[in-house]
């Protein structure tokens, strides 16, 4: 049961979704770099730490599901 526990908990193989820029509205598909409770040494390096933006660089960053994007 412990490892059905730890697989549920895992956060590695999340997929990616809509990120945004709280400071400039910088949008992006991908995922935020968060610590994995069952793998906290694992590093995953395509996630965003901060805006890919170069004239921001803000680390205020969210990730919106594609529930919550509104199309237009």
């Amino acid at each position: 049961m412990a490892i059905k526990t730890e697989l549920t908990n895992c956060i590695c193989d999340r997929p990616p979704c809509h990120v945004v820029c709280t400071r400039c509205g910088f949008e992006l598909m991908g995922r935020l770099q968060k610590v994995c409770p069952v793998h906290p040494k694992k590093l995953a390096l395509m996630d965003h730490r901060e805006c890919p933006n170069r004239s921001c660089k803000s680390i205020r960053l969210i990730e919106v599901s594609n529930d919550q994007i509104s199309t237009k």
